[in-house]
């Protein structure tokens, strides 16, 4: 079954002090669904509970064209690694890394899914992710997303959702995108949430 996720964030891009670029991402919201059958609802204090480091920026001109990337980024969520590029996720549920990120008494994070089976899962992630495109003339940022995001069922309120269930990203690299737009001090995250249709249309 094809998944569609969208997430929500506020990104700051900053000078390194070197000359480079550094950007810092905030974590508003997330929707996933699969078509009629399956519906997610992901909490926002789980995106808002990430602490996501400075990382590298890369901007350069090619043929008149400003492009952007970002390297690899590796966020663990609701596990602690010591070295989370080789460290693999734990299996036990009883694991002293797993913790409680969200903060709803349950191990790991907690997301609802309703449809041919609904219920709690507690899942712990490797968010593993770059990103690259170009600069328009408006100072939008737009290009597309290489996921490689790993995750484990450590728990759920219903035993057919206890099971792993392997995923991977769409071949298509064009339904997996980065699109946006110069925002001021003024807005928050619910006010992003609550405009998302007027900002980004053809996102619901």
């Amino acid at each position: 079954l094809d998944n569609i996720s969208v997430v929500y964030a506020f990104t700051d891009i900053v000078e390194d002090g070197e000359g480079g670029l550094l950007t810092i991402q905030r974590g508003c919201g997330a929707r996933s669904e699969t078509g009629n059958v399956i519906q997610v609802v992901i909490p926002e204090a789980i995106p808002r509970s990430v602490q996501a480091p400075a990382t590298p920026l890369l901007a350069w001109e090619e043929d008149g064209v400003i492009n952007w990337s970002r390297p690899q980024l590796i966020i663990p969520i609701g596990v602690r690694l010591e070295d989370p590029a080789n460290d693999p996720l734990p299996m036990d549920t009883n694991d002293p890394r797993i913790w409680d990120q969200d903060g709803d008494g349950q191990p790991g994070v907690t997301v609802n899914v309703s449809g041919f089976a609904s219920g709690d899962i507690y899942v712990i992630q490797k968010q593993i992710s770059s990103e690259f495109g170009t600069l328009d003339d408006n100072g939008r940022l737009s290009g597309y997303i290489v996921d490689a995001s790993e995750q484990v069922v450590i728990g759920s309120t219903n035993p057919l959702l206890n099971q792993q269930i392997p995923s991977r990203p769409h071949p298509d690299p064009e339904l997996s995108t980065v699109r946006s737009i110069r925002m001021d001090d003024t807005m928050d995250c619910d006010w992003l949430l609550e405009n998302e249709a007027q900002l980004f249309p053809g996102s619901e």
